[in-house]
């Protein structure tokens, strides 16, 4: 069946922010770190929802939540090929998007049920496929490169743990076990046996990596291993090699966002520039962040290319 909703207006300011992130990090001609150049972006409002029978396969894909009249709802955007498309509504949230690798399927968290949950799209029928269905939070999907699993984060015994479920079985995996609080998982492209996330275990937010052909503590390494240092929001680059992440130091809470080469495992992070938060363009070429100011909240574009 097609996708069709009734029109609704979003929030205008939060659809500001998220689209031009996202938009930026992928379309962006020119990169500046000048955070005066973004201050006359139009606002962009959803006036109306049309119908949706198929995504374009081609082109780049912006997938979107957006909060409007108290709840956070998907939305579809290809550039110069599909408007701004509400494809979720209703008195509920969903939240964190994941399209698959071939585009065809979009796992998000979603609260509709009562409880926090993942659920799966077929973006070529609307239908809708709930992959975990317990009174557990789970949320923050990530695919596997084959499209078979999802790393997602759960509140199990009082705490966060890192987990992957089969999205044709639901058979859902542990991946950590540790009274430390592990969260926000990155599975990395490519062979996809290894799964970046946020762990206190060392004593404050590093980041680590789990690689699923190990067991035991030989499984996870610290990458950042930066005592002074709370980090957050993994992200690799489209083809696996690097891993993007955002750091706040302890002592006087500054913001900045470093890079991990996987080809230099043992080498420490690069500094990249100020921002709390980052995406990549789909070339690894350009990383585009959040910089917030007393008052204001810029973005900025880096050329990694100097």
């Amino acid at each position: 069946m097609p996708l069709h909703f009734p029109p609704k207006r979003a929030n205008p300011v939060t659809l500001l922010l998220a689209l031009t992130l996202l938009l930026t990090s992928c379309n962006q001609p020119t990169s500046t770190t000048d955070p005066a150049a973004t201050q006359n972006l139009p606002i962009v409002e959803i006036l109306e929802t049309p119908n949706l029978s198929q995504p374009n396969p081609q082109g780049e894909w912006l997938i979107l939540s957006i909060e409007e009249h108290g709840y956070a709802h998907l939305f579809l955007y290809q550039p110069d090929i599909l408007p701004i498309t509400r494809i979720t509504t209703g008195d509920w949230n969903d939240t964190h998007p994941a399209l698959s690798p071939d585009r065809k399927q979009l796992a998000f968290a979603s609260d509709r049920s009562g409880y926090w949950d993942l659920y799966l799209m077929d973006l070529q029928t609307g239908n809708l496929t709930q992959v975990t269905n317990s009174q557990h939070y789970d949320s923050a999907p990530s695919w596997s490169p084959d499209g078979q699993w999802l790393a997602f984060e759960t509140y199990v015994n009082d705490n966060l743990e890192i987990a992957i479920v089969n999205v044709t079985t639901a058979e859902i995996i542990p991946l950590t076990q540790h009274p430390a609080s592990d969260h926000s998982p990155a599975w990395i492209p490519g062979e996809g046996r290894q799964v970046a996330f946020v762990s206190s275990r060392s004593g404050d937010n590093d980041i680590w990596l789990a690689d699923l052909d190990l067991a035991g503590d030989e499984r996870y390494i610290n990458l950042s291993n930066t005592p002074n240092a709370s980090e957050s929001a993994p992200v690799w680059n489209a083809g696996g090699t690097q891993l993007l992440w955002a750091a706040t130091t302890q002592a006087i809470g500054f913001n900045g966002l470093y890079i991990w080469d996987a080809a230099e495992p043992t080498r420490s992070a690069r500094w990249v520039g100020d921002g709390s938060l980052g995406v990549w363009n789909e070339s690894a070429t350009q990383i585009v962040t959040v910089i917030r100011a007393p008052n204001q909240t810029f973005l900025t574009a880096y050329n990694l290319e100097g």
